[in-house]
């Protein structure tokens, strides 16, 4: 997993939230 430091800013996380989506679509689903 890649882990990605950000400074409150609600916009790059969600981006970043969808890259790792797109990047380990298998890992979120096995985590849900």
């Amino acid at each position: 997993m890649i882990h990605f430091i950000v400074e409150e800013d609600s916009e790059t996380v969600v981006v970043l939230g969808v890259i790792n989506t797109y990047l380990n679509p298998e890992k979120w689903e096995e985590r849900k």
